[in-house]
């Protein structure tokens, strides 16, 4: 059973925050409609630079990620990872 809490812990604590953050920037960038990849980059860096939903939600990410990690630390243990 208490496996099973780890699991569960550890499927909470994952970084797809990060996923749904380019999830939410290429929803901004679609809207505007580039056709070429110049037009894409400076259609992202206009968006992180300048959409007030990103600009409030990256902070926010990073004040978080060292509780992240400590706490997947302490579920899995302090090792390696591939990334």
């Amino acid at each position: 059973m208490d496996h099973n809490i780890n699991v569960r812990i550890l499927y909470a604590l994952n970084f797809t925050y990060l996923l749904n953050l380019w999830e939410i920037v290429k929803g901004r960038i679609s809207i505007l409609k580039p056709t070429t990849k110049t037009q894409f980059i400076e259609c992202l860096i206009s968006v992180w630079r300048h959409d007030p939903g990103i600009k409030d939600m990256c902070p926010k990410l990073v004040r978080g990620m060292a509780k992240r990690v400590k706490l997947v630390q302490k579920v899995k243990g302090i090792r390696h990872s591939k990334y």
